[in-house]
């Protein structure tokens, strides 16, 4: 029987410094920060809380997964960096920020999950959702009417795209 564990480690509530604010396009871009203890620790699917600001407003810290753990030449995890897509308040003052600046981040939280190797052949759907759309929209691709299906074996990937209105 395999033992369930939520931290391999106790979360660490760092004052990490902002490597880079990286634009990719008006609403969304990528911060990289650097927490090596925080960043040693993350494994996937687990998420950071970040605090957008100093003073009291906004107040309650922001969810983020780790979208990259960076490593250094020696293989070494140096920090980490989230995606970010400014809709609010706490989102917005994350797109502004630059680098050197000091951001209260805590993590790793969350339950982490193992990578498993996909299947020899397999078919995929993903429903397609467009830019600025909310996650909750992409719950069914029926919504927008529009999928992508792919078949992928070893030797090679077929994709058909689709839509309806």
């Amino acid at each position: 029987m395999r033992q369930s564990v939520y931290f391999e480690r106790m979360p660490v509530d760092v004052d990490a410094a902002v490597i880079a604010n990286r634009r990719l396009s008006p609403d969304y871009n990528v911060l990289a920060f650097d927490a090596p203890d925080l960043a040693a620790s993350v494994r996937p699917g687990q998420f950071v809380m970040v605090k957008t600001s100093r003073g009291l407003d906004p107040l309650l810290r922001r969810p983020f997964s780790v979208f990259e753990v960076l490593r250094g030449a020696d293989g070494r995890a140096r920090g980490f960096s989230i995606f970010n897509k400014a809709i609010g308040t706490g989102t917005r003052l994350l797109s502004d920020v630059e680098a050197g600046a000091r951001l209260n981040v805590l993590g790793p939280l969350g339950r982490p999950f193992e990578p498993v190797d996909p299947p020899a052949e397999a078919w995929m759907i993903w429903p397609v959702v467009p830019a600025g759309r909310s996650d909750q929209d992409a719950t069914c691709g029926a919504a927008f009417g529009v999928f992508w299906v792919c078949r992928h074996s070893s030797r090679m990937a077929r994709a058909c795209f689709g839509a309806r209105n």
